[in-house]
């Protein structure tokens, strides 16, 4: 009996030590966008906020260059549409998921692009969670 405790405890801890190492793969979010574009910025909070909620990525505030070779680096990037008289209407955005490169420091390779045309009143939360489960979707094909 005890020797049967003891092999299901090891059973339980082994497969729960394999269930959080497989899950949390690290993510550095980056937005390349003037300090102005309050779109870029919004929706670079929103994915982080839907990482952090996450159970599958983990935030990480590391450079990207020190990314681990399983880790993520999001990048945005945000060009705000105006008007002539100024007005803001949105931002244009790609958002493209790179996996560094496991031999060259400094280089990326290309998992996964989406690009959108973002109104300045429109919401961004949905579609920070659409992007993270069709990336979530691409790096489980990918293996």
């Amino acid at each position: 009996m005890r020797f049967r405790f003891r092999l299901l405890a090891i059973l339980i801890a082994s497969l729960s030590a394999s269930r959080m190492t497989g899950q949390a793969v690290p993510i550095r979010v980056l937005c390349i966008c003037q300090q102005s574009d309050v779109d870029g910025h919004r929706m670079q909070k929103a994915i982080e906020d839907s990482i952090t909620l996450s159970e599958r990525f983990a935030l990480t505030q590391v450079a990207p260059f020190d990314v681990p070779k399983d880790g993520i680096v999001i990048e945005i990037h945000s060009l705000s549409i105006g008007m002539k008289d100024g007005h803001s209407i949105g931002s244009a955005m790609t958002i493209e998921a790179l996996k560094p490169s496991p031999n060259d420091r400094g280089y990326f390779k290309q998992v996964y692009e989406e690009q959108w045309v973002v109104p300045t009143d429109d919401p961004v939360s949905d579609t920070a969670v659409s992007y993270l489960a069709s990336l979530r979707k691409k790096l489980v094909t990918a293996k």
